[in-house]
């Protein structure tokens, strides 16, 4: 493997099946799901101890991510090192979401946070990319303001956590960025992408007096979750797109912060030329059809529901497209 030449890397798809998921990722992006399954998550890419993604294209396939950073880390992240809170895991973990119903309310802590309870992960940031919204549909980001801490934690012992949540209506194409201690949930109709810290560190809240697949109900960690919130956080719910002027196509940053950088692409029939940022880059194909070009005369088919990691140390490549083409794009910050 040492001596392999790297490529716009496709992987195998790892679906969970969940209480709350469907079958909208097949109708919407062509996931070939499992039969009899409720999935609500397909991780596109994952480098989680029991979930480490396996490349299905090219000379490559069939190792894992992690066998390939083994050998090719720098090549494939555009930097020496890790970013500390990484874990020396790749960086990012990419899903595609289905909720057909109304997932637990719950909260993220920081790294920080994460540390000072000795857990094994770090903490989690992540934002969501709406795909597909049945009409009406809502989602829960942070508290109605002036919710103190004294206030939720009486209305969670008193059963009436729903009158202390923010709902959010919302629409395809808008992002939601969850900074750690925000209180969020997603619920019922919609489809979306997650892009997220490699972290699996969530305080569940609430969860709707439900029980799991065991019968059981699902644990909550209250405790940890009232030390974590930010019951400071204001602002906009959605986040505000920023238009790139420079570069081919129509595309806008949806969220820059130090974890990930997060921005929708659009493109018109034709070719588009692109200068890597220093880092890899990963594109969630969202619609259309096409090819991305690559070492002057190779070329890797993308198509709505793939999703394709390219390492950096492909400096530029092209976009080829015969329709027209939407990606959601995310990257490292350099730095």
């Amino acid at each position: 493997m040492p001596s392999e030449e790297l490529y716009p890397l496709k992987f195998e798809e790892i679906f969970k099946d969940k209480i709350w998921g469907g079958e909208n990722l097949k109708r919407l992006l062509g996931k070939n799901l499992p039969e009899d399954a409720r999935i609500g998550e397909s991780w596109e890419i994952s480098d989680r101890s029991s979930d480490i993604s396996v490349i299905a294209n090219g000379p490559l396939a069939g190792k894992s991510l992690r066998e390939v950073l083994k050998f090719h880390k720098e090549e494939v992240l555009g930097r020496k090192d890790f970013p500390p809170w990484s874990l020396a895991r790749f960086p990012l973990l990419i899903k595609f979401i289905d909720a057909q119903d109304d997932l637990s309310v719950q909260v993220h802590p920081n790294d920080q946070a994460a540390q000072r309870f000795q857990e094994a992960d770090p903490g989690k940031t992540e934002a969501w990319v709406i795909i597909d919204a049945e009409p009406g549909a809502r989602l829960i980001r942070g508290l109605k303001e002036g919710t103190g801490r004294e206030d939720f934690e009486r209305s969670i012992k008193e059963n009436r956590v729903e009158e202390c949540l923010n709902w959010v209506e919302v629409a395809p194409g808008d992002c939601i960025f969850l900074p750690p201690g925000t209180v969020h949930a997603l619920c019922r109709g919609l489809v979306l992408a997650e892009i997220q810290q490699n972290s699996d560190l969530t305080y569940r809240i609430w969860d709707w007096g439900r029980v799991g697949f065991d019968g059981k109900p699902r644990p909550l960690h209250i405790n940890k979750a009232l030390e974590v919130i930010d019951f400071s956080l204001t602002g906009p719910p959605k986040s505000a797109p920023k238009p790139l002027e420079q570069g081919p196509g129509k595309r806008k940053c949806l969220v820059e912060c130090d974890k990930f950088i997060l921005e929708h692409w659009e493109f018109e029939p034709g070719e588009y030329r692109y200068h890597m940022p220093g880092s890899f880059l990963i594109l969630m194909a969202i619609a259309g059809t096409g090819e991305i070009l690559y070492n002057q005369n190779d070329a890797e088919r993308i198509k709505k529901g793939q999703t394709v990691l390219i390492p950096a140390s492909i400096k530029d490549f092209a976009l080829r497209c015969g329709e027209p083409l939407e990606f959601i794009v995310s990257y490292l910050p350099q730095g």
